[in-house]
């Protein structure tokens, strides 16, 4: 392994390598389960051994992927102890580690005992003390998005290594900060008619419009999300400026379902038009996963619905998802998914305000920080702390927004 973004000096790096341990291990024994019958659903729809199951306030969220030994798992009938035979008995994703009956399978449900061995990746920090040593510092491991070990006092930052799932001893990827960091803007665009409420005395409505993310995702409270977190700072931004939120979102939405609710019942239009916002801010990761074509005649469509019922827009692009959804095995950290750079181009096109959320992930990696220790459900959802990067760009970018002359 021991891929970089940047090269250590070569005698650093032989000095790390044999400090670097490896991933954690863990192992269960006889845990109780019923595993149902055959479903494609592999994240949701079948039975997860919990000892993978990522935590979301008080209770499961989705199987940390690629954390189990899928050859260690030995599954056996909980009548009479038979051990079961994987592909006859049983079927288990291999990234998921998620498991039901066969599609063949007589059976609705059948009672089982699991024992198996599951893994947590884990962060660690490169530091140079005042005296200039360098020390290792061992972090926590995690299922999904482990967190670097503090800095120690008087210690300066070197790098992360970052250590996954079942890796051996010696096995890691560091991460560096980069010598030069590119500048990027926050936000492109203008609004013209909030700053005019805001000059009149007004208080101001906004409305969050979006998906799984806008609703929350899996921050820690409500208070942690990056609509929470946008609202605090844009309050205390805009001193004396009373400002109304709503949150309109639906889980699994795309921005589609919102122009048309047949089979999404909840993304109905109604609930934009009762918000009666004087800006819409909105974000759609699920968008990316649109065919193209649709994108412009889809936000055509909601641009000009939002400006009828009298709101401003400002797009916002999404948040980074893991490495292989993103197209970057090398661990880039540049967005080059078609959606992004449509929106983009589109924002400038059609001179629409645009907070580029996506450019602040890309500076992660400059920043030598491994981006998908960040999306805590191991797929596409931040954590606290990419909320927080989310909620604090959007905020600022709204008042360099409204700071702009026409």
């Amino acid at each position: 392994m021991q891929k970089m973004n940047r090269d250590l000096p070569a005698a650093v790096s032989a000095w790390l390598r044999p400090l670097v341990d490896a991933a954690e291990l863990r192992h269960v024994a006889r845990e109780h389960a019923t595993l149902g019958p055959f479903s494609t659903e592999l994240g949701v729809g079948r039975t997860v051994p919990r000892g993978i199951m990522i935590p979301f306030r008080g209770g499961p969220s989705l199987p940390a992927r690629q954390a189990l030994d899928v050859g260690s798992l030995v599954v056996r009938d909980r009548r009479d102890g038979t051990v079961l035979i994987a592909e006859q008995d049983y079927v288990v994703d291999p990234t998921y580690g998620s498991i039901c009956l066969p599609e063949h399978a007589e059976e609705r449900e059948r009672h089982v005992t699991l024992t198996y061995t599951y893994s947590l990746s884990r962060l660690d920090r490169l530091e140079r003390s005042a005296d200039g040593q360098l020390g290792l510092v061992a972090g926590v491991g995690h299922l999904s998005a482990p967190r670097p070990p503090r800095l120690r006092e008087g210690g300066e930052h070197v790098a992360l290594v970052f250590v996954p799932h079942f890796a051996d001893a010696g096995e890691y990827e560091v991460f560096t900060p980069a010598d030069r960091r590119s500048p990027w803007p926050a936000s492109h665009g203008r609004l013209p008619a909030l700053r005019a409420r805001i000059a009149e005395g007004k208080a101001l409505r906004v409305l969050f419009l979006g998906d799984s993310i806008t609703e929350g995702g899996d921050a820690s409270t409500d208070r942690d999300t990056f609509t929470a977190v946008a609202t605090r700072s844009l309050e205390q931004g805009l001193d004396g400026v009373a400002v109304g939120v709503t949150v309109v979102a639906k889980g699994g939405s795309t921005s589609a379902e919102w122009l048309d609710d047949e089979g999404f019942p909840e993304c109905d239009w109604s609930r934009v038009e009762a918000a009666q916002p004087d800006v819409t801010i909105v974000e759609f990761l699920n968008d990316v996963d649109l065919t193209p074509g649709v994108l412009p005649a889809n936000y055509g469509e909601l641009i000009r619905r939002l400006r009828a019922i009298g709101s401003e827009i400002v797009l916002t692009t999404p948040p980074f998802t893991i490495p292989e959804t993103m197209g970057d095995p090398d661990h880039r950290g540049i967005d080059d998914r078609p959606y992004v750079r449509w929106l983009r181009a589109y924002a400038a096109e059609e001179g629409i305000p645009l907070i580029d959320v996506s450019r602040r992930w890309e500076q992660l990696v400059e920043e030598g920080i491994p981006y998908w220790t960040l999306l805590v459900n191991g797929l596409n959802h931040p954590d606290d702390r990419g909320h927080e990067m989310a909620g604090e760009l959007i905020a600022d970018g709204i008042q360099e927004m409204l700071a702009r002359s026409d």
